[in-house]
This record gives structure tokens, C-alpha cells and sequence, in this order.
């Protein structure tokens, strides 16, 4: 399983985010513990942790394949300091976010008139399409023709 470490100086909201590496290492499959998927604790020993202290952000690899936040670091009195992080969905599948054909509730660049949004506040007017009658209008044969569109 790999893992990278890195400090991350985007707020969590944002989807992209601006890495700065910090650590990469490699942890044999036959020395790793059982993790969590969505909330995985990263243990390290107490000497080791001051190498990887500037981290607040990581990747694990396979089988996990997810970016993480990373919480609080504590010390244990068995020599061990452990961090416990959460995953980070909106950076880990970015690429399916942005490919994904939708309509969004709610965007940061454009808003649909038709989509009810409290927090957006529009005012929609009436629109009206005038066009001349390609037939002659005689009202003295009797033969009208009336077209209506719309709601």
C-alpha cells in the first residue's frame, strides 16, 4: 500500500486543491492492520512522526485509491502517535464530478430560471414573439384562424 503525504492549503469546500508533497513511502500488505475505508487511522512511531508533522493531507493507494484529510495527531504511551483522517470525496473522484452530465441544483457559474433556488433571486419577465401572418386577413369572409403558444 502506498501512501503520500502532503500539506494542503486549499479550504475543504473547494474541489481543486494545491498539494505540496511532504512525504511518499510504501507499507508492506503483510504488515498492515485492518482500516477503515471512509475513516482510516494512520499510526506511526513516535520518533518517525516528526518528519511527517507538516502533513494535513494524504493519499492512500490500492486498495483504497482515496485522498484523505487528515485530523489530529495523538501521541499513545505505547510509543505510537496515530492520526485519524477522513476521506475526501469531492477531491478523490473529481474526475467523475466534473465528466458527469447533470443538472445541478446549484452551481458557482450559471443558474437555471426553471430550477426553484431559494438563494438565488430572479425575476422572470414575459416574453413575447410577435409574427406577421404570411395569409391575408379578410374578416368579412368569415374564416378566421387563431394561434396561441405558450402557458
Amino acid at each position: 500500500m502506498d501512501i503520500q503525504l502532503f500539506k494542503n492549503n486549499t479550504p475543504p469546500p473547494h474541489m481543486g486543491r494545491s498539494l505540496t508533497p511532504v512525504a511518499a513511502f510504501a507499507i508492506p500488505d503483510n504488515v498492515i492492520e485492518k482500516m477503515d475505508l471512509l475513516n482510516p487511522v494512520l499510526t506511526f512511531k513516535n520518533d518517525q512522526f516528526s518528519q511527517y508533522a507538516a502533513a494535513n493531507y494524504c493519499h492512500i493507494g490500492a486498495p483504497f485509491n482515496r485522498y484523505y484529510f487528515m485530523g489530529t495527531a495523538t501521541a499513545g504511551e505505547d510509543g505510537l502517535t496515530r492520526i485519524p483522517c477522513h476521506v475526501d470525496v469531492l477531491y478523490t473522484y473529481r474526475q467523475n464530478i466534473l465528466n458527469a452530465d447533470c443538472i445541478a441544483e446549484r452551481s458557482s457559474s450559471s443558474y437555471s430560471e426553471y430550477l426553484q433556488d431559494e438563494y438565488i433571486q430572479i425575476e422572470k419577465g414575459y416574453t413575447y414573439n410577435i409574427s406577421k401572418f404570411n395569409y391575408a386577413f379578410d374578416p368579412d369572409t368569415g374564416d378566421y384562424v387563431l394561434l396561441v403558444s405558450g402557458s
